[in-house]
């Protein structure tokens, strides 16, 4: 008795390791080519002999969504399996999840090459496209589990979904800009050898992939790319809208110790003024008044800033009193008119051999200078800021200086 309960348990312990050394169950998805917009059904079949008393049986299939959709459910050999058992709430990324359980503890079994369940997708418009329709670990573990209690992890072998022809090209493109020049950048998918149009909409072309164009005038234009491939042809246009830019400049009065500053700049859209004073303080008005103390030199900037660009404009304000400045350097020379705009005037008694004149800013720094000969009246053209100036006259051996007011 007891050597027959030896040999039972023998027997039960061996099957027991035979079993566990088995593989696990395997499904394999079926290979389809079909036209654009084709719909074809999906075989997933069992692809060896161990799929034998399963109880439970889940899994994830994937593909590319925008190469095919998935149609529904056509047939299943599993018992009592409907569409309910699958889950479509992200097909339209492509991810399709099943979970299916047999009603009865012993299982059902499904010999190799039959079919499991049988699916149909329906192919996009576009041709010349490919997915693996494959299987996934997530979001639903590919899983089974048989009436003895074994349990694992699917073995899976995808199918691949083919759309015969070739894609149709799509055109595209994006741009940057700099005031009136811009560049395109053509972002078009194409196949094959491709050519490309451009038309800028202002009577200009370009057969560039990706050209650069300059518009001569400020206006609203269509720009339009035709694009070319072996599998057809496709257009794009976009509005584009050039731009001059922005010129800052200025011009002032003063009443007194308070200076009127009136804005003359050249701007387009939504422009907006920002000034600084040298002195301190600053303004967000278009024509703002400004307060500066009496004989000294101030700088004063505008920074003007609209839809194309930003450009900035200094000048330099001189609050010297101009009541005390003598013209006469000696009975013999004058020197007219002050203040002066950009012409002044140097006028001697007598010719003389050479004249070598020198004009500085308020900093030191030589603004002007030239060497004059046989001449007795000198005109000057200075293109010099507002300010204070000091000119330097060099005659023969004789050095004058003078203060010169430009305003």
């Amino acid at each position: 008795m007891k050597t027959n309960l030896f040999i039972l348990l023998t027997i039960f312990i061996t099957d027991l390791d035979v079993i566990s050394q088995m593989p696990s169950p395997a499904i394999i998805a079926s290979d389809a080519t079909v036209s654009p917009g084709q719909a074809v059904d999906i075989v997933f079949s069992s692809d060896n002999d161990e799929f034998w008393n399963i109880v439970t049986f889940n899994g994830t299939i994937t593909w590319d969504p925008s190469v095919c959709s998935y149609s529904g459910l056509v047939s299943t050999q599993l018992f009592q399996m409907n569409v309910t058992n699958f889950d479509t709430s992200q097909i339209s990324n492509g991810i399709l999840t099943w979970n299916w359980m047999h009603m009865i503890t012993i299982g059902q079994s499904i010999p190799r090459g039959q079919e499991i369940f049988t699916l149909k997708f329906t192919a996009s418009s576009t041709g010349g496209l490919s997915t693996p329709i494959d299987f996934s670990s997530t979001p639903n573990p590919m899983y089974w589990n048989n009436f003895a209690g074994w349990n694992g992890t699917t073995h899976s072998t995808p199918g691949t979904f083919t759309i015969i022809g070739c894609p149709q090209p799509s055109a595209d493109f994006s741009f940057s800009n700099s005031g009136l020049n811009f560049n395109f950048n053509n972002t078009s998918q194409a196949s094959g050898i491709t050519t490309y149009l451009w038309d800028f909409g202002d009577g200009n072309s370009s057969a560039l992939v990706n050209p650069s164009h300059t518009f001569l005038n400020d206006s609203a234009y269509n720009v339009c790319l035709y694009l070319t491939d072996s599998c057809g042809t496709d257009t794009i246009c976009q509005s584009v809208q050039p731009c001059y830019f922005p010129i800052a400049h200025f011009g002032y009065q003063n009443n007194g110790s308070t200076w009127n500053f009136y804005d003359s700049s050249l701007s387009g859209q939504n422009t907006s003024w920002e000034w600084t004073f040298s002195n301190g303080g600053g303004s967000f008005s278009q024509n703002p008044s400004h307060s500066f103390a009496a004989n000294n030199m101030y700088t004063v900037c505008l920074t003007i800033t609209d839809d194309c660009g930003q450009d900035t404009f200094c000048d330099s304000i001189s609050t010297y009193s101009t009541a005390n400045l003598n013209t006469n350097l000696s009975s013999s020379i004058t020197i007219y008119p002050c203040p002066f705009q950009n012409e002044l005037q140097i006028k001697l008694e007598e010719e003389k051999d050479e004249i070598k004149v020198k004009m500085y800013n308020y900093l030191g720094q030589i603004v002007f200078h030239g060497n004059f000969y046989n001449l007795n009246e000198l005109s000057i053209h200075a293109e010099v800021k507002n300010g204070f100036y000091i000119v330097e006259l060099q005659i023969e051996n004789e050095i004058l200086y003078y203060n010169l007011l430009k305003q």
